[in-house]
């Protein structure tokens, strides 16, 4: 009888756990959206980890973050299916073998955290924030995300992401869970509760909310004497294996949309990304070759080619045609933007045209801000995250769309 309590109290602390911080993960995070539950998903993997041997932490961890990738991956299966025409069982495989992948970055995270925990015995509330956050720096991920995205439907909340990116999120996220848990461990030794974490977290908190509520004030101020601009945004809507097999089909639509919508007034037409695709574009280029001869300035989603090598490039070109400033996209897509270790093994390129043969070195991307020269609306007061823009890219439901901003 003693065995079996034995067996149940270890299945429970090393599968259980974990499972329930996995679900609860993918519960808060994007999508499902139940943002409370972000400040208290690690709970359950953070009391499995208590007694742990760096491999069982290793693999409570990586159990967690398969569960969280099963509950918010799920959309793999259909990508596999219709861009690379797979099965269903071979979709099945390969969005298990994706979660796998993705969710180990919670076993090196848990391992880390053991061991971390072994060796100075500091308060969660200290260690969790900054393990988490070098995990996720340094993990690398095919696609790329964040805890702290969690708290995206925190409007005022995330606006810190000003001043420290996605990962002070994920540290602000991280340090309500480790105070959390420094109150749970504490009162199951009936020891007094530790208020200086708890105070820590709280005022985090509160700093951050009232921080992003100053912001979003200034901003809207800010916006409102700006000059007034007529922006309009195309969306070719054209799938990827048509775009395949006839190139034509988008830069045809870019060109006729951009015409009505120039037509309609708008001082600047937006284009999405790699959306003119007939031939890499170099500075020296006519730009009115790009625009279709439509006499509008245009930020133009183009394959931008600089000496021997191709970017993924967001251009503007002027009304005139003269091609000015650039941005090129930082965090490229493993093996569809780049190949990885592709500079050391030249071979695993060959015949592949991509931006880059190899992931680029970390930098931080320039984002226009709100109120300078611009006013922009209420769903672009939010900080900035895939790429700029990125926010009005997600008020478009039809395939033009003309605003004031």
């Amino acid at each position: 009888m003693s065995g079996a309590r034995d067996r149940g109290a270890y299945l429970f602390e090393a599968a259980a756990l974990p499972t329930l911080s996995g679900v609860l993960y993918f519960l808060s995070y994007i999508g499902f959206g139940i943002w409370p539950l972000a400040f208290v998903c690690f709970l359950p993997l953070l009391w499995s980890l208590r007694d742990a041997t760096p491999r069982q932490a290793l693999g409570r961890g990586a159990w967690m973050g398969f569960v969280a990738h099963l509950g918010g991956y799920t959309w793999i299966m259909h990508l596999l299916r219709v861009f690379a025409f797979a099965s269903w069982p071979v979709a099945f495989l390969g969005y298990l073998l994706l979660c796998a992948v993705q969710g180990f970055l919670f076993g090196v995270f848990a391992l880390a955290l053991r061991w971390a925990w072994t060796l100075t015995g500091w308060r969660l509330a200290a260690l969790l924030p900054l393990v988490l956050c070098a995990t996720e720096y340094t993990y690398p991920l095919l696609f790329q995300s964040y805890t702290g995205a969690a708290l995206l439907p925190l409007l005022a909340t995330v606006q810190i992401a000003d001043l420290g990116g996605a990962l002070l999120l994920t540290a602000l996220q991280a340090l309500v869970n480790g105070a959390a848990a420094d109150a749970l461990f504490a009162l199951t030794i009936r020891q007094l509760l530790p208020v200086r974490p708890l105070l820590a977290a709280g005022l985090a908190v509160l700093v951050s909310t009232v921080y992003g509520s100053w912001r979003i004030e200034r901003m809207r101020a800010l916006e409102k004497a700006a000059p007034m601009r007529i922006v309009g945004l195309v969306q070719p809507n054209v799938g990827g294996i048509e775009l395949h097999r006839n190139p034509y089909a988008s830069v045809s639509a870019l060109w006729s949309e951009t015409r009505e919508l120039q037509g309609r007034g708008a001082d600047l037409v937006i284009w999405p990304e790699v959306s003119f695709n007939l031939w890499p574009v170099r500075a020296t280029d006519d730009g009115r070759a790009i625009q279709g001869g439509v006499p509008v300035s245009v930020i133009a989603g183009v394959e931008r080619t600089e000496g021997k090598s191709l970017w993924n490039s967001a251009i503007s070109i002027s009304s005139d045609g003269r091609i000015g400033d650039h941005f090129d996209k930082i965090q490229l897509l493993a093996f569809g933007e780049y190949m990885p270790l592709g500079d050391v093994f030249p071979c695993s390129t060959s015949g592949r045209r991509s931006p880059r043969t190899s992931r680029p070195a970390r930098a931080r991307p320039r984002c226009a801000r709100a109120g300078t020269g611009s006013r922009h609306s209420s769903a672009t007061r939010t900080s900035c995250r895939a790429s700029c823009g990125g926010s009005w890219m997600t008020m478009a439901r039809g395939a033009r769309t003309l605003w004031s901003t």
